[in-house]
């Protein structure tokens, strides 16, 4: 597998009001619409407020209260773009572009073109980029953000919370408000040169009187002609299905479920030794 990382390339940042990016021109005046900011250099990872700082829109936010002058950042729209030529030895390649971390909804734009949208933190947004990207000529990559959902801060219950992001930066008693947006993780290109699953899971939950495993994972394969199946127990007692493929987000999941019946429970603050049951998940041509 080879790994092209945009972070060695040159990114620009540019803010706007909501909306305005996919709207292009005033309807009313049929004029350009233009950002809230100029174009900056930014950096990826990277977050909004840093680049801001470096280019002279904000002063520190973590002197005196110059953080309440920074609240309008959370409520604009930032664009993150770069221009990238590829080596010419991943021509005939199947290249598969990955943003591992965006903060916090994100739509993606590839050489104009609009591939979709991603919303979370935490989950990484991959794309079959084989027929758009050109190895050897430029290519254009632009991560348009949304302004930060509205979310409870520390003051509330968790389970209140609506939004996979974090917390602490919406207001805490140990730290100022400053919703972060931005990409805080890395942004690359790789191939795909033989099959590999990605982040296998298996968990469990009772419905009814029966417990049921549900197993996820991703697939990365070379080609179409494959059959996933998952399985869960000893070998004399082992239940196991065939995955289905489902479309989540632009990425292709296998899901499937299983009922285990039966299974030895853990007790809290027992003496029972706890229950570990080995589980797998397998790819056939």
């Amino acid at each position: 597998m080879m790994i092209y990382n945009l972070g060695h390339e040159s990114w620009e940042l540019c803010g706007y009001w909501p909306c305005v990016p996919f709207k292009v021109q005033s309807t009313e005046a049929r004029q350009e619409l233009l950002g809230v900011t100029d174009p900056m250099p930014a950096t990826v990872p990277g977050s909004v407020h840093a680049a801001l700082l470096k280019n002279g829109y904000i002063q520190d936010p973590f002197f005196s209260d110059n953080s309440l002058c920074c609240e309008w950042l959370e409520n604009r729209w930032w664009k993150f773009s770069c221009r990238f030529t590829l080596p010419r030895e991943l021509k005939g390649k199947r290249l598969l572009l990955e943003l591992k971390g965006m903060d916090y909804k994100a739509h993606i734009f590839l050489q104009g073109e609009y591939m979709g949208v991603h919303e979370g933190m935490y989950t990484p947004y991959r794309l079959d980029a084989t027929t758009l990207l050109k190895a050897g000529e430029e290519n254009y990559l632009e991560i348009l953000l949304e302004h930060a959902p509205d979310e409870m801060s520390q003051i509330g219950y968790t389970e209140q919370t609506h939004t996979q992001k974090a917390r602490f930066n919406y207001k805490w008693d140990f730290s100022t408000r400053m919703v972060h947006l931005g990409i805080w993780d890395d942004v690359i290109i790789r191939t795909v040169e033989e099959d590999a699953l990605l982040y296998p899971t298996a968990r469990s939950y009772r419905k009814g009187s029966d417990w049921l495993v549900k197993f996820e994972t991703e697939l990365d394969a070379i080609s179409d002609n494959r059959t996933v199946t998952a399985w869960i127990g000893e070998e004399n007692g082992r239940v196991a299905c065939i995955l289905t493929p489902v479309e989540q987000h632009g990425v292709t999941v296998y899901t499937g479920k299983v009922v285990f019946n039966k299974p030895v429970l853990w007790t809290l603050g027992g003496d029972q030794s706890a229950a570990l049951y080995p589980y797998g998940i397998e790819v056939y041509t």
